[in-house]
């Protein structure tokens, strides 16, 4: 079953939050600007096609949460079209002390 899963991110800054990423996924981030995301984020691009997207869950022109995951978490990692029970959303669950994961979509 493919699902996307959000992981609310245990960090205030985008670029300790990405290398963290890296160091579990082994993925490397490539920096971008969307004003839907948040101003600037980072995408990955998972080996199986997965798209993994790390922003910032505030709007930037209303101050809104980004994701509808609640808006206690400043960062979100968006993981899209993921196998469920993948390595890459294991590994991401194996740091609990870093991300948690807040929503699951299945489809």
């Amino acid at each position: 079953m493919t699902v996307d899963a959000y992981f609310g991110v245990k960090s205030h800054d985008l670029d300790q939050a990405g290398l963290w990423i890296e160091a579990v996924t082994g993925l490397p981030a490539e920096p971008r600007e969307s004003i839907q995301l948040g101003g600037s984020y980072l995408a990955f691009r998972g080996r199986a096609g997965e798209k993994l997207t790390l922003a910032k869950n505030r709007d930037v022109y209303d101050g809104e949460p980004v994701f509808d995951v609640g808006s206690n978490w400043l960062l979100v990692l968006l993981v899209e079209r993921a196998d469920d029970g993948s390595p890459l959303l294991r590994a991401l669950e194996d740091v609990p002390e870093r991300l948690v994961r807040l929503k699951t979509i299945r489809y």
